[in-house]
């Protein structure tokens, strides 16, 4: 894979689409700051994704075709100036059952 950043919140990932045929999808996952990123193959949206704490992960299977000949460009939106993060990771859940 090679990455080539076009500017600061964007970035063309060339990807490979050679891989075994016993291989039954390819996941990317991108571990980024922002809030908003989303995933672009010539020029269709082929998946976007909300910040909330956890990278994030694209299943590159369906586009395999599209990514033989076009490379997957990511844009991220920026967080903005003065505004504060808070995530939600994992929800505790108790048990009350006698």
């Amino acid at each position: 894979m090679q990455i080539d950043y076009e500017k600061e919140h964007a970035a063309y990932l060339s990807i490979d689409t050679c891989w075994p045929e016993q291989v039954n999808d390819l996941f990317v996952e991108i571990d980024y700051e922002g809030d908003v990123a989303a995933a672009y193959i010539h020029q269709q949206l082929l998946t976007d994704h909300i910040q909330y704490g956890q990278p994030w992960k694209i299943g590159l299977k369906q586009s395999r075709h599209l990514l033989h000949s076009h490379a997957l460009r990511l844009l991220i939106t920026p967080l903005r100036k003065g505004t504060t993060e808070h995530y939600v990771i994992r929800p505790t859940w108790s048990d009350f059952t006698v």
